[in-house]
């Protein structure tokens, strides 16, 4: 009788943690894979892995996150600058948008258009791990960072008398860095490993549960694909360059590597699949998604794809996540996005006149510098109403 009891309470119990799991499963928010992101505000110097529990402390990094740090130490200053990179280049990419990647400034605690699946997320989510890849793979092609190498010679040789030579950007290291460090906070692998290794405690039982909870959850696993969408985005970036050396520019020497594009212009490109992004919606028993329109048939490994439909951004709305347009820059005389037409939303604008300093009546001075004058000029400022 006490044995059947007991077994009963032990089923009792695990059914309760796992309506627990599924309860607060449902509350998180799908931005878990970016709020790394305010490490561009960190002065986290990563000498010492004190600095990955202090940003797991502060909510920068995630557990598993966290556990990356300390075992990739030496990596974490080139994601530091990938999150400063991802922040430069949505916003420059989005300057003349309603949306215009304010929010990202708020991580790591983000406002709902980063949150629930948007269109605005994904571009994030797959910029943000095209940064890290970037970043990484740079560091090791210039030997500042110690564990990887120049980038994999191909084994197709180069066009002409050129060979391949010089270092070329280790994009494969990049992938693998970006894939556990943006991927960690919705997969399950993580905590399963680490059970394996009998270094998972009791109270981390939960923990363990809600993860599993959450990687099946539709905003992780269409994160998950975001994310991997931008790492092949950047993949596919990888380039020949070519240069001749020798003395006085003989072209003695004809070398070729592989090289990636600068981050804005990888944010470009990510901004083109921004606007052919695919609606689509989750399919639970194989944790898929399928088009919401069935005409979308062009759909790959590097379409975004969101759950969400947006906002217009054009009036502050808490729920949605908009900041709204009023007192926006606009251009009285375009007709692009940056239109006051466009970015007012028809509700008008007003200009007015600033003066401001600009360099005037330069000079060459012999040798070798220019001099300026500081002259002011008026200029005619723009803002919605």
């Amino acid at each position: 009788m006490n044995v059947l009891r007991t077994k009963f309470t032990y089923m009792d119990l695990n059914w309760l943690l796992f309506l627990r799991a599924i309860i607060v499963g449902l509350a998180i928010d799908g931005s878990a894979g970016i709020k790394w992101l305010s490490l561009s505000k960190s002065n986290l110097t990563w000498t010492s892995t004190q600095h990955c529990r202090l940003a797991f402390k502060y909510r920068t990094l995630d557990r598993g996150q966290a556990q990356f740090c300390k075992r990739y130490l030496d990596t974490m200053k080139y994601v530091t600058k990938a999150s400063k990179d991802t922040r430069t280049a949505c916003q420059t990419q989005f300057f003349h948008n309603r949306w215009n990647c304010s929010s990202v400034e708020l991580a790591p605690n983000f406002m709902n258009d980063l949150k629930y699946g948007t269109r605005e997320q994904a571009y994030v989510a797959a910029l943000s791990s095209a940064s890290v890849v970037h970043a990484v793979a740079k560091g090791c092609a210039s030997g500042t960072l110690t564990n990887c190498n120049c980038g994999p010679m191909p084994n197709e040789p180069p066009s002409g008398d050129y060979k391949w030579g010089g270092c070329g950007d280790d994009v494969v290291f990049g992938m693998k860095v970006s894939r556990l460090f943006t991927d960690i906070p919705y997969s399950f692998k993580y905590f399963a490993s680490q059970e394996n290794q009998g270094k998972l405690k009791k109270k981390d039982k939960l923990s363990k549960l809600l993860v599993w909870k959450k990687s099946r959850q539709s905003r992780a696993a269409l994160n998950l694909h975001n994310q991997f969408a931008g790492r092949k985005m950047v993949e596919a970036a990888l380039t020949r360059h070519c240069k001749c050396h020798g003395v006085s520019g003989s072209c003695q020497i004809r070398t070729c590597w592989k090289s990636l594009p600068t981050v804005k212009e990888i944010s470009e490109r990510l901004y083109r699949s921004y606007k052919r992004a695919v609606e689509v919606r989750h399919l639970p028993a194989s944790n898929s998604f399928e088009p919401v329109y069935p005409l979308v048939s062009d759909q790959t490994d590097e379409t975004l794809l969101f759950s969400a439909k947006s906002p217009d951004h054009c009036t502050p709305d808490e729920k949605f996540g908009s900041v709204g347009t009023r007192d926006r820059l606009c251009n009285a005389t375009s007709h692009g996005p940056e239109s006051c037409q466009s970015m007012c939303c028809g509700r008008g604008h007003y200009s007015y006149s600033v003066l401001v300093n600009v360099s005037c009546h330069c000079k060459y001075i012999w040798c070798c510098r220019v001099e300026c004058q500081t002259c002011q000029q008026k200029l005619l400022v723009t803002r919605c109403k």
